[in-house]
């Protein structure tokens, strides 16, 4: 289950900063991610990792996910992928706010510095892909 924000143009704006070329760049980065877990015979990422490369995929396809989808999402405790988006939000780069559609649900959001970051990790991606 997906629950929608209402954000106004500046944010979404900062959000889709990002060229749609950049963003498929994301796309096939995150894709190569989840290809080395599941068939490489490498140790599990770290919870800091998997809950930011999350966020990441869900960011650039400006969709909304809640805390509790992100913990269902992921291999690792409830506990610790909880202490990641405190840490995360604590220093900035994400707000955790009620949903517009249920009060009682608490959706993650990109911070502005979350939203500068992004676009040059894109443009890092997009140069990697191209290089290949």
């Amino acid at each position: 289950m997906h629950f929608h924000h209402q954000t106004d143009q500046s944010e979404e704006n900062s959000i889709r900063g990002c060229q749609l070329v950049n963003i498929s760049a994301i796309q096939k980065i995150i894709a190569l991610h989840v290809w080395e877990s599941d068939n490489l015979p490498l140790f599990k990422q770290s919870i800091g990792q998997s809950v930011v490369l999350r966020l990441l995929e869900v960011f650039v396809q400006d969709e909304v996910l809640s805390v509790k989808e992100l913990t269902l999402s992921l291999p690792y405790s409830p506990s610790g992928i909880r202490l990641q988006l405190r840490m995360l939000e604590n220093e900035g780069w994400i707000e955790i706010l009620p949903s517009h559609d249920d009060q009682r649900v608490k959706v993650i959001q990109p911070s502005s510095g979350f939203s500068s970051i992004l676009e040059g990790y894109a443009l890092q991606c997009a140069s990697l892909v191209e290089n290949l």
